[in-house]
């Protein structure tokens, strides 16, 4: 367990994108993981859904490199440590919102949302290789 967080890696293929992209942003960021060849962020997710909370950039970039899985912390809108802000006025965003947006097959406009985690999320480096793979081994922390 890392700063009490569960982080497991996750195929990309259940992960799914809360909020559109600017897909300059994502693609470099691509890019800088490409010449890195590491993956220095885990991606926090909504436990039961494969939501992603923040990281759809990260999540966009993985596609793009072909990974197949994802570090990712497993939480839930629930959990004390997570706390949603509307960008635009800083208020607690309404998650039924949220839920609706996903439902009706659509995401968030980008910068809807702002996640906060207290603490916050734990670093992470992985070597692209091992995100590559179609079964990497267990990585499961927590």
């Amino acid at each position: 367990m890392h700063h009490g967080y569960d982080i497991e890696l996750t195929a990309i293929d259940t992960l799914r994108a809360s909020e559109a992209i600017d897909e300059r942003h994502a693609r470099a960021l691509a890019l800088a993981i490409l010449e890195r060849q590491q993956w220095c962020s885990a991606v926090p997710i909504e436990r039961r859904s494969g939501l992603v909370m923040d990281g759809n950039h990260r999540l966009f970039a993985a596609r793009l490199l072909g990974l197949h899985s994802l570090p990712c912390v497993l939480l839930d809108y629930s959990d004390r440590r997570v706390s949603v802000q509307a960008w635009a006025d800083g208020q607690a965003f309404d998650l039924a919102h949220l839920y609706g947006t996903i439902a009706a097959g659509q995401v968030l406009p980008y910068k809807t949302t702002r996640h906060r985690f207290q603490p916050a999320l734990p670093p992470i480096n992985l070597p692209l290789a091992l995100l590559r793979q179609h079964q990497p081994p267990p990585l499961r922390q927590g």
